[in-house]
């Protein structure tokens, strides 16, 4: 199954949010992974590492019930002359 994304601000930087659907309560402990692109590269190149990620934590989870929740974090390149429109 896809991970769940969404696009959020933070400090004036685009990020993408990625994570499970079946997320336990907010109460339970979670990992954050902050994946950074190279100079040249996009959040969009890193999508492919995103997917490969929650598929591995998802076989883990099939055989370790205790493991925690994931969120993983790309930062989005925007042109910020398409912002001051």
């Amino acid at each position: 199954m896809a991970p769940f994304k969404q696009t959020i601000v933070v400090g004036g930087l685009f990020a993408n949010v990625y994570s499970e659907a079946e997320a336990t309560p907010a109460s339970r402990p979670v990992s954050i992974l902050v994946l950074m692109h190279g100079r040249h590269g996009s959040a969009q190149h890193a999508e492919p590492w995103v997917n490969a990620i929650f598929r591995w934590i998802s076989e883990y989870r099939s055989s370790n019930e205790t493991a925690e929740d994931l969120i993983i974090v790309t930062l989005v390149r925007v042109s910020w002359s398409l912002l001051k429109k």
